[in-house]
Parts: structure tokens; C-alpha cells; sequence
């Protein structure tokens, strides 16, 4: 094949164009490469990462509330701290369900759904502590309501009872009016006692002292009623009534007493479900901080990788680089000596024509353009030293005839 040295040059470039677009490939694949690795990094890891804080805060936020809640003393204050519990919960469902979906297929499902589960019973319990803090508080105006009224009354019946003693010449009366009226006052100090018990085991002894004291009231009434004859009897029926209904809002199902109890078992209630709500607080801390070190180890994973994407691609085309820089001397070397040493040799040949010597020859074979001038070369040569020897025959052949 006829190789010119156009076309080595052409040929030459061709290569070296050739090399340059490889190396723009492998940047723009390593480029492509690292540009995924950091968008895993930038649309998952982090926003992962921060996901999980915001879960972290939210848990504490509904924690700070819940603390604040068992000690309100106003029904006002729970429902102002209800309305911050439900936008922590709404908030704190929220990040787990785009944690979930930033690192789904990380491995960190179970993780994950462990953790919605905790959450859930964690904030069941806070909803529980806030209807139980709730009722507790009206209970507390309930009981100082009915404290005051039937205080109010007890002493209404004290009154009628004394004045009965006065009024009456029955000693029995007398005797028993003023056995009711001590009773009624003993009855007013332990219903004082039972309102500021804190204790439920204690209310629960004042509550038996207030039925003994009832049980003991009653069969006195029982018998004012049957000595009460002539002008004291309307008076010592309205006592007796009074009393009655006093001594009755003392007993049963929502009466002051069974209000009062069930006010302290709100507060023990409060207090377990308080002290289960911080267990399960510690136990969702411990597994968000496991999940934020798991999240922590995909974003280290993946800053490795970019950092082992810029490496290796710095290293390819280093690599590629010199290899192009080697590639490019030697056909840069190769085509300048293919053209400078047939050049040299037609130079020479043509100084040695100028010097008169017509016997030298051009040795340059190749078929190329600089075969062709040597031969060219060759043949100028040759023509010319025929014609000097034809011209030198004929003045040899005009001298002799001379």
C-alpha cells in the first residue's frame, strides 16, 4: 500500500484527535459517575440524616409537653398543650414516613417500622396522660364546689341543731342534737383532711373515718326524729333533713369522697402513665440514635465513593494523559524525520550537482512523494550529465575537424 506523507500526517493527527477524545470520554464518564454518587449523597444521605434529627427533636418536643402537662393547673393550660401535642405528632409521623422513603431499600426497613411502633405506643400514652391530667383538674373544681356547698350546708344544720338545744326542754333531744352537731363538726375537719391528702392510701383512711362518722350520725337523727314532738319538731325536721342530704352527697358514686379518690387515683395514674411514657422516651432515643448511626454509615459509604470516583478518574487520566503525551511524541518524531531525512538526502544530492559532480544518485526508495522527487532527482541527473557529455562529443568532434 502507498503510504504519502499526507496522509502520515493526516494519519498522525487523526491519532492524536483520536487519544483527546478518549480522554473527554473518561472525564465524562468519571464526571457522570461522580455526579451520581454526590446526588445520592445530596437527595438521601443528608436529607436522611436530617430527617432523623427532626424525629429526635419531635420525640423530645412531645416528651418537654407531656412534663408540662402533669404539672398544669388549669383545664385552659392542658388544652393549649394538647394543640402542641398533636402538631409534634403530626409532625413526628411525618418525618418517619420521609425517613422511609429516603432510605427504603437501605436495609433500615425493620429499623424503621421498629421505631413507628414505639412512637405510636410512646404517644398512646401521652394521650392518655393528657385525658387523665385533664380529668383530674375538673375533678378539682368539682371537689372544691361540693366541698364549699356541703360545708356550707353541714354548717346551715349545726345552726338549726343548736338552736333546737336552746329551744327544747328534752333532754334526749338535747343530748342528741348536741352529739349530731360534734359529729358534724368532726365531719367538716376530716372533709377539709380528705381535700388536702396527697397521698391515696391516706385519702382512702379519711374516706372510712367519714362513713364511721355517717354510720354514726345516722341512728341519732333516728332518734330526733322520734323525741321531736310540739314546736320544736319543724325545726328539729329541717335539721334532720339538712343533715340527711349533707351525709347523703358523702356517699356513693359522685359524691365528694368517691370524687376526691378518684382524683388521687388520676394522679397515681398520671404518674405511672408519666414514668411508662419516659421507659418508652429512653427506649425510642436509644433506637433513633442506632438508626442515625446507621444513616451516618450510608453517607460515610457514600462519600467514599465519591472520593473513590475522583481518585480513580484522576488516576485514568493521568494515566490516559501520558499515554497520549508518549503517543503524540513518538508520531510527532516518526512523521517529522519521515519528511527530514529523504528532504536531507535530496539537499545533499543537489549540493554535489552544484559542486559538478553529476555521478551521484539519490538512494531513497519509498513510495511517497519524496520517493518520486528522488527519483525525479535521479533522472534530472542523468539527463543532465548525458546532455554535458553530448555537448562535450560534439566540441571533440568540432575541434578535430578544426
Amino acid at each position: 500500500m502507498k503510504i504519502t506523507v499526507a496522509m502520515r500526517v493526516i494519519g498522525g493527527f487523526a491519532i492524536i484527535t483520536l487519544l483527546l477524545l478518549i480522554i473527554s470520554l473518561s472525564s465524562l464518564f468519571n464526571i457522570n459517575s461522580i455526579g451520581s454518587s454526590v446526588d445520592n449523597l445530596n437527595d438521601q444521605a443528608v436529607p436522611a440524616l436530617n430527617e432523623v434529627a427532626a424525629v429526635k427533636v419531635d420525640i423530645l418536643e412531645l416528651g418537654s409537653v407531656q412534663l408540662e402537662t402533669f404539672y398544669d393547673e388549669k383545664v385552659g393550660e392542658v388544652d393549649a398543650h394538647r394543640k402542641e401535642f398533636e402538631a409534634s405528632r403530626s409532625s413526628l409521623f411525618s418525618s418517619l414516613n420521609e425517613l422511609n422513603r429516603l432510605i427504603q431499600g437501605a436495609g433500615q426497613g425493620d429499623r424503621i417500622d421498629a421505631i413507628e411502633k414505639d412512637s405510636q405506643k410512646y404517644v398512646d400514652l401521652i394521650d392518655r396522660l393528657f385525658n387523665q391530667q385533664r380529668e383530674y383538674l375538673e375533678l378539682q373544681t368539682t371537689t372544691a364546689s361540693q366541698l364549699d356547698e356541703i360545708a356550707f350546708n353541714i354548717d346551715d344544720a349545726a345552726i338549726m341543731l343548736l338552736d333546737t338545744m336552746d329551744m327544747s326542754n328534752n333532754e334526749v333531744i338535747s343530748r342528741e342534737a348536741s352529739n349530731v352537731e360534734s359529729s358534724l363538726s368532726s365531719l367538716i375537719t376530716l372533709m377539709y383532711d380528705l381535700n388536702k391528702a396527697n397521698k391515696l392510701d391516706s385519702a382512702e383512711v379519711i374516706r372510712s373515718e367519714i362513713d364511721i362518722n355517717i354510720d354514726s350520725i345516722r341512728p341519732r337523727l333516728e332518734v330526733l326524729e322520734n323525741e321531736a314532738t310540739g314546736r320544736t319538731e319543724t325545726m328539729v325536721s329541717d335539721a334532720i333533713t339538712t343533715v340527711r342530704n349533707a351525709i347523703d352527697s358523702l356517699q356513693g358514686n359522685g359524691s365528694y369522697p368517691a370524687n376526691v379518690i378518684r382524683r388521687q387515683q388520676l394522679r397515681v395514674d398520671a404518674e405511672n402513665s408519666l414514668n411508662s411514657s419516659q421507659t418508652q422516651l429512653n427506649k425510642l432515643m436509644t433506637e433513633t440514635d442506632e438508626l442515625q448511626n446507621a444513616v451516618r454509615g450510608i453517607a460515610e459509604d457514600t462519600r467514599v465513593s465519591v472520593t473513590d470516583s475522583i481518585s480513580t478518574s484522576s488516576w485514568i487520566n493521568s494515566i490516559i494523559t501520558v499515554v497520549s503525551i508518549a503517543l503524540a511524541i513518538l508520531i510527532s518524531w516518526y512523521t517529522v524525520r519521515s519528511i527530514s531525512q529523504p528532504l536531507s538526502r535530496v539537499n545533499h544530492m543537489l549540493n554535489i550537482m552544484a559542486d559538478g559532480n553529476l555521478t551521484e544518485r539519490v538512494d531513497y526508495n519509498a513510495q511517497d512523494e519524496f520517493g518520486e522527487l528522488a527519483s525525479n532527482t535521479n533522472k534530472l541527473t542523468g539527463n543532465l550529465r548525458k546532455l554535458i557529455e553530448g555537448i562535450a562529443n560534439r566540441a571533440t568532434q568540432l575541434a578535430t575537424a578544426a
